[in-house]
């Protein structure tokens, strides 16, 4: 080991080396070598006087930047998950924070590019604190989870409040899922304003029926009205969404009211949807086409359940209108929801002929179609998974809606020109809530064979083809067969 001391400040030049003797030189064995030339010899003794300098320039290396820590991607993925839980004790989550302070910037990015779950003030005021100090994390926060899965108290409205400053930072958020309360006149404002700067794509309010609590809960008398148009007037600005779902709004009719939706001056919305879910709302008027907005031509799944105020014609008219791109229906309507005086006999099948780009579609429902749906759901070209359940069903009427079915031919055996349908029909599934027996063996064994020659997986009140087959069958005594019919072997053969 040797020490090698350059005192020179101009340019290298050829010299060579030469071994100098120093006091208190350093450890023992680790010679000090400097360069032999002229210009170096000239006025060297006056630098050897301070021993500070000897060593400093002999040991100083330049300052090296720290790696970013690089954490392993299984332990990543822990740290996120203890991060979504919604009751994660606190010291894991604080542990957490700590460790994102180390980390490096594209695993900061990848743990805020998640869905952020902040219950509390407390947790909201951190957030906020930690996008102040890292700025460049601001672009990768895209989705909130407001769905305030804690005790409903009075700190729900400062929640708000302080949520309105993070939406401010940040411009990218893509999604949000949040419990809509009654708020302030001020928190309200700013919320909602907050919100309409933003571009989201994924929209999911849901109300509730718990009562109103807080120093929050406005006062009826003079604030009933904004609480009522600040979703309406929240999706007239949301130009970019692509999925919206609305939940719990029948039980909260002072916080959404399809009302302002039948006002004149009321403009549809100018989104372009591809998934709208209607579950437990007021969809009296037209609420159902307002909330379509220029949906027409991009709306690809529809699902209303448990909704009410809504009429067959309304109804009817937007089969009509999205039949043509619909791809997936899911209806969860009794036939006593709907609100026109026309309401005792069902709709008429033909109402679903509209759908020619249909793939699935579930109906739950005790009398909003017949049984005879189905014949005309198989007669759809592109339907691939069709589930129904109704009250009962009636064996005729599913033999008959399977023999519409065209047979699976083999490849060989098809003819030159046959055309074969879009789509094949892969799934069947009927549920019976009133009989757990569903007809007798002989016609399920029946309903089996006739799905079985169409290549549809059928799966009648919860049993599957198999199982209909080993009931036909009684017990599988396969096995138990081959261990009789093996050939008996004698001391002969074993000798």
């Amino acid at each position: 080991m040797a020490l090698l001391i350059d005192r020179r400040s101009a340019s290298t030049v050829t010299s060579k080396l030469k071994e100098v003797s120093l006091p208190n030189a350093g450890p023992a064995g680790c010679p000090v070598y400097e360069l032999d030339d002229e210009s170096a010899s000239s006025g060297s003794s006056a630098m050897y006087d301070s021993e500070d300098d000897v060593w400093h320039d002999a040991l100083e290396k330049p300052s090296v930047p720290r790696a970013p820590v690089r954490l392993p991607e299984e332990l990543l993925d822990m740290i996120i998950a203890a991060t979504q839980e919604p009751w994660g004790d606190l010291p894991t989550l604080e542990a957490c924070s700590v460790v994102c302070k180390e980390w490096s910037l594209p695993a900061r990015r990848r743990l805020f590019g998640r869905t952020l779950s902040p219950h509390g003030p407390n947790a909201i005021r951190r957030l906020r604190h930690v996008l102040d100090d890292h700025p460049e994390l601001c672009p990768a926060v895209k989705e909130f989870d407001l769905g305030l899965t804690a005790p409903f108290d009075e700190c729900a409205g400062e929640m708000f409040r302080r949520m309105a400053g993070v939406f401010r930072q940040t411009p990218c958020v893509r999604s949000l899922t949040m419990l809509h309360i009654p708020l302030k006149d001020k928190i309200r404002a700013r919320f909602f304003g907050a919100l309409k700067t933003l571009p989201l794509e994924d929209a999911r309010f849901f109300s509730s029926s718990w009562p109103s609590v807080g120093r929050f809960t406005p006062a009826p008398a003079n604030q009933t009205g904004s609480d009522t148009g600040a979703l309406v007037d929240l999706l007239q600005h949301c130009t970019t969404l692509k999925t919206l779902g609305l939940t719990g709004y029948s039980s909260q009719p002072r916080i959404l009211s399809t009302a302002l939706m039948a006002r004149a001056p009321c403009p549809l919305p100018t989104y372009q949807l591809r998934e709208l879910n209607l579950v437990s709302c007021d969809l009296s008027g037209p609420a159902p086409l307002w909330l379509l907005g220029f949906s027409v031509f991009s709306l690809k799944t529809l699902n209303i359940a448990a909704c009410t105020g809504l009429t067959r014609g309304v109804l009817e008219r937007l089969f009509v209108i999205v039949g043509h791109t619909l791809k997936s229906l899911h209806l969860a309507i009794d036939l006593e929801d709907l609100a026109d005086d026309s309401s005792s006999r069902s709709l008429e099948d033909s109402v679903l002929l509209p759908f020619t780009e249909l793939t699935d579609f579930s109906c739950s429902t005790d009398s909003l179609f017949g049984d005879e749906v189905l014949s005309t759901l198989v007669t759809l070209p592109h339907m691939e998974r069709i589930t129904l359940c109704f009250p009962s069903f009636s064996s005729a009427a599913v033999l008959r809606a399977f023999s519409a079915i065209p047979l699976v031919a083999p490849p060989e055996e098809r003819a030159q020109g046959d055309t074969p349908r879009a789509k094949r029909i892969k799934h069947v599934t009927l549920d019976a809530w009133e009989s757990h027996e569903l007809w007798d063996e002989p016609q399920r064994w029946a309903v089996s064979q006739a799905s079985e020659a169409r290549g549809v997986e059928l799966l009648l009140n919860g049993a599957s083809r198999d199982e209909i087959e080993e009931d036909w069958y009684g017990e599988d005594l396969g096995a138990t067969w081959r261990m009789l019919e093996r050939p008996r072997r004698t001391r002969r053969d074993l000798a």
